[in-house]
């Protein structure tokens, strides 16, 4: 096999389509044999594109330390950043999610900058935060990473892994010094997202070392109690994580973000075990606000006769017009609610007042 009579760096294609060269081909599909062979025959390890980018990221995701080794003997920039040609946008962002401990301490002890951004996933230690391995973030931290470096799709390291559910990992982030309070990404802090996501754990440790449990975030979901709310469509573990935010002092009817309260999130959500939760800590029934403006409309326009049932019965208000419905009743026949139209009229609603033009 001569360079001399076959071209080595000939292009083909990756099953999902994608054109690279032969030697990702071989590293992706897991011939490391092959492409050991292909690098000391002379290929072109720099040529960039596929799904890796380059052969050293290739090299680092697979955890192929030996063909590290070949690449960067052959003078392959450690550092090199691939925008957004492939998934990852440098080598150490690429061993870092995929587990390879070997290859990621290789990676740092040649040279790699563990601070390099790139790309959606963040920084090597987003990543690996993000995607649990203990082992790895210790050696990114070790290895001079800045555990407050604002990166990633949720904004830094410790939000990833709240994001994740890695309770260990958020640990050991905090023991090293993350900001538990900072904002930035898309849900703005890490409080939001664990309870955005039921990890009542992480919200309880994250609550014990100091996170506000009010703080506004401007974001879709604007703090922790309308976020759990929100997503808690019955959930047992965000029963729990309500219940926790409660009892840590949130306040219950703030105002703000997409629903405009944590009621209204929960009436969304038709979580009929927090609306009754809310209500026992002094929500107010009839606050408007948010995309469906009260509580009983969120209800009526998801579709959740139960929740509806239980506000009409708490005193919610079914006359006055707001929002593109109008009032409750319009609301429910606009939607296609038989049930809620049959059932309003029977508790008191006014099926003429506040018509819609």
């Amino acid at each position: 096999m001569r360079s001399g009579r076959i071209d080595l760096n000939i292009q083909c294609w990756e099953r999902v389509g994608t054109r690279f060269a032969a030697l990702r081909a071989t590293l992706y599909e897991g011939h490391d044999n092959i492409a050991e062979t292909l690098i000391r025959e002379g290929v072109d390890v720099n040529v960039e594109g596929g799904h890796y980018g380059t052969a050293l990221q290739t090299a680092a995701y697979k955890g192929y330390t030996k063909i590290i080794h070949l690449l960067l003997e052959k003078g392959v920039d450690i550092n090199a950043q691939t925008s957004r040609i492939g998934r990852f946008s440098n080598a150490l962002q690429a061993a870092s999610p995929a587990g390879h401990e070997a290859a990621v301490r290789l990676l740092i002890a040649e040279g790699a900058d563990v601070h390099a951004l790139g790309a959606d996933c963040g920084n090597a230690l987003y990543t690996a935060s993000s995607d649990g391995h203990l082992e790895i973030v210790r050696l990114l931290l070790k290895g001079g990473a800045d555990v407050n470096a604002e990166t990633g799709k949720e904004g830094n390291a410790l939000a990833g892994a709240s994001l994740a559910g890695h309770e260990v990992v958020v640990r050991l982030l905090i023991t090293r010094g993350a900001d538990i309070n900072t904002q930035g990404g898309y849900s703005r802090n890490a409080l939001c997202i664990a309870s955005y996501l039921g990890h009542r754990d992480i919200v309880q440790l994250l609550l014990e070392e100091g996170a506000d449990v009010s703080a506004e975030t401007g974001s879709v979901h604007d703090n922790a109690l309308e976020s759990a709310c929100s997503a808690s469509r019955g959930s047992m573990h965000h029963e729990a994580v309500v219940r926790l935010l409660l009892d840590e002092g949130a306040v219950v009817n703030a105002q703000g973000g997409h629903f405009g309260n944590a009621l209204q999130a929960a009436c969304a959500a038709g979580s009929i075990k927090i609306v009754r939760m809310l209500l026992e800590e002094g929500a107010d029934i009839n606050a408007q606000g948010g995309e469906h403006t009260t509580a009983l409309r969120a209800a009526l326009l998801k579709g959740h006769e139960a929740v509806a049932r239980l506000l009409l019965k708490e005193g919610a208000y079914t006359t006055p017009r707001t929002g593109y419905y109008g009032n409750a009743f319009h609301a429910a026949s606009c939607c296609g609610q038989e049930g809620l139209v049959r059932l309003l009229p029977q508790l008191g609603a006014d099926l003429n007042a506040n018509d819609p033009e």
